[in-house]
């Protein structure tokens, strides 16, 4: 029977969920993947490889899975939707398991729009988050829907708010010197219990949810209208922010800020900083976008305004067409 668990974090869930399986060999991660990704993995003493990701799915790609596969020493694979985009995967999912018949898939929703049941797919753990800046933001908050036949064990341990801040600054300030991550373990990571039962965190989910996708749609829809499509991100990946492709992401992000206005940039490729690998279409992919909001962090007046401000700059700068908007399956 399918099993759901709720945590305080969604990086407690995969933690927990890496102790209770424990399989010898790597784990393959996209090179695209939040920090605190890998970071678990080395916490749960998990070794991990990064690969890169597809330009139709900007997620894994199969075929270098799946290549990877073959040779050996596989455990798992973690697979990232990207932005929240849910293609259906599990012809290749199948795939992966064929070739390895013990391999566990990790399938890490966290910026989708949040299911509190197992889709009935291959994947062994569906991972979801209401953390900070995800579809429904609650500030905490993340769970796992478990498929047949693996555990999922819990154990008290140890917190700390001040390793957790450490560990985030050293997050930051990797991204801006030329430095690798050395793990050092600590009480980083919140496994506390919550107070709230699982039905009544469903219904708050759920309500704000549907208020979410609500906004999200109008202020998508302010984005559509006034910038260019060529330099848009395809419909697909606009399920948790409307995305720009620009030659100099840095220079918009401070003409959006100029204007008293925000929006971010994508994660970087973690190869070399995490660990060894060739990813250069992640890497591209973290050199390009700009994310601009559109939860309720903007009203329908600054989604206006960014906008105008993204496509003055965009007329100016005389911007490149996003490059993989004419590849529509991960097959190619």
């Amino acid at each position: 029977m399918a099993r759901s668990f709720l945590e305080k974090r969604a990086s407690t869930v995969l933690f927990r969920f890496l102790k209770s399986n424990s399989r010898t060999g790597v784990y393959l991660l996209p090179a695209n993947v939040c920090p605190i990704v890998p970071t678990v993995f080395h916490k749960a003493h998990v070794p991990f490889e990064f690969l890169d990701i597809h330009p139709s799915t900007l997620t894994l790609d199969p075929k270098l899975v799946l290549q990877r596969l073959r040779q050996g020493g596989c455990a798992g694979v973690l697979f990232v939707r990207t932005y929240g985009a849910m293609f259906d995967m599990e012809a290749y999912f199948s795939g992966f398991k064929n070739a390895c018949s013990s391999l566990l898939i990790i399938d890490d929703r966290c910026l989708a729009l949040p299911r509190f049941e197992h889709s009935g797919g291959c994947a062994d753990l569906e991972l979801y988050s209401t953390g900070y800046s995800k579809f429904v933001d609650l500030g905490w908050g993340g769970w796992g829907n478990l498929g047949e036949g693996v555990d999922y064990e819990r154990e008290a341990m140890p917190f700390l708010q001040e390793a957790h801040d450490n560990l985030i600054e050293e997050f930051r300030r990797i991204a801006q010197e030329p430095e690798c991550f050395r793990y050092k373990d600590s009480s980083w990571l919140d496994a506390a219990e919550l107070d709230i039962s699982w039905q009544d965190f469903k219904a708050r989910v759920s309500n704000r949810a549907q208020a979410a996708a609500a906004h999200q749609a109008a202020l998508n829809d302010y984005y559509r209208r006034f910038l260019p499509y060529e330099c848009c991100l395809p419909m697909a990946f606009r399920n948790w922010r409307f995305h720009v492709w620009v030659s100099d992401p840095r220079a918009l992000l401070n003409a959006i800020f100029d204007a008293g206005l925000f929006a971010s940039s994508h994660y970087a490729s973690l190869i070399p900083a995490f660990g060894l690998g060739h990813a250069p279409h992640a890497a591209l992919l973290g050199s390009k976008v700009v994310n601009l909001f559109n939860d309720f962090r903007f009203n329908l007046e600054k989604a206006e305004a960014t906008a105008r401000c993204v496509a003055d700059y965009l007329r100016k700068s005389g911007e490149e067409p996003y490059p993989w908007s004419n590849v529509d399956t991960a097959t190619n």
